[in-house]
């Protein structure tokens, strides 16, 4: 010992700012065995005993197990196998943590008690799943949320915006992305709005071209509205005026109303009812999941587009 100064366990245990229960066990385990022990039988401790006690200290604070901890002191093992072994642990317990994070985040939004215990077990569920199980779930939803009068090559490309390029594992923003779509997939409200979405074209007599040149000429109406949006224009703008009724033009062609004067006032109830914020949320979560770039903002431009041609409207009736 060097004729080092001995000192009580309690000296110790405020040195150290360990308790003495535990500096007990640890020399119990032999970790950190005292140096001496007095004649009436107390444990007696040195600096070195104290440095050791500090070490110690600090890698269980790091994760690492009494077992470890001894076998790096004592040299039995090599201390870079056991923190790389150490490493994975924490990575591991880190995915765990994400996940559990992300579940509670997509509930903490909600408002009903029953509803964030649904959510809670079905975040957990979503969280769980394998990339195979993942994408059979979109499949799945996919099938559901198909209109009937959509062509092949239509489903095809939404089947393909949606499932190439999932990834078989999930980073941290990816996770949390699938929980919230996962919550999406359950909501019946969003099948609901594509139905209606889709219900006014079933009658339409849709070839392959005309289908695709209706979406292609609603999203350059889009396109063009979408900088007019980010600088801070109104409805009351005569350039979003003029896309406006571009917009609902596009809609009437397509249906066959030009002539009927009943449309105005249906088609601002149909824009409104299915211009819902939960299709680009479904939408930006997948281009999470598949790395790709965020989607524009639709659902804000839309409304601008559907406000300028109400006010529009309602112009031409005064």
């Amino acid at each position: 010992m060097d004729n080092q100064e001995l000192f009580s366990i309690g000296e110790l245990s405020k040195r150290c700012g360990v308790p003495v229960k535990t500096i007990r066990h640890y020399a119990d385990e032999g970790v950190v065995p005292p140096s001496a022990t007095s004649e009436a039988g107390y444990r007696m401790y040195t600096q070195d005993d104290a440095r050791r006690l500090g070490i110690v200290r600090n890698l269980r604070a790091l994760g690492f197990s009494l077992d470890a901890i001894s076998s790096m002191l004592d040299g039995s093992r090599d201390p870079q196998d056991v923190a790389a072994l150490q490493l994975d642990l924490v990575q591991t317990q880190l995915r765990a943590l994400e996940r559990q994070r992300a579940i509670l985040q997509a509930a903490a939004t909600l408002r009903s008690r029953d509803d964030v215990v649904r959510q809670l077990d079905t975040a957990y569920a979503a969280a769980s799943l394998g990339a195979a199980e993942r994408e059979h779930r979109l499949e799945q939803w996919l099938a559901r949320a198909k209109p009937t009068n959509a062509t092949e090559a239509a489903s095809a490309k939404i089947h393909a915006m949606v499932l190439d390029g999932l990834p078989a594992e999930l980073s941290n923003e990816q996770l949390a992305a699938w929980v919230r779509l996962s919550t999406l997939l359950d909501d019946p409200g969003l099948l609901e709005t594509l139905r209606l979405q889709s219900r006014p074209f079933g009658d339409v007599s849709w070839s392959e071209e005309r289908q695709m040149a209706f979406g292609a000429g609603i999203m350059q109406i889009l396109a063009e509205t979408y900088p007019l949006y980010a600088a801070g224009a109104t409805a009351g703008d005569e350039r979003v005026q003029a896309l406006a009724e571009r917009f609902a033009s596009h809609f009437a062609r397509a249906l066959g109303c030009e002539q009927s004067a009943d449309f105005p006032e249906w088609f601002i109830d149909y824009a409104r009812k299915t211009n819902d914020p939960r299709i680009e949320r479904f939408w930006n979560d997948v281009a999470i999941l598949r790395g790709t770039p965020p989607m524009p903002p639709f659902t804000r431009a839309q409304s601008l587009l559907i406000e300028a041609y109400q006010a529009g409207e309602k112009k031409r009736l005064e």
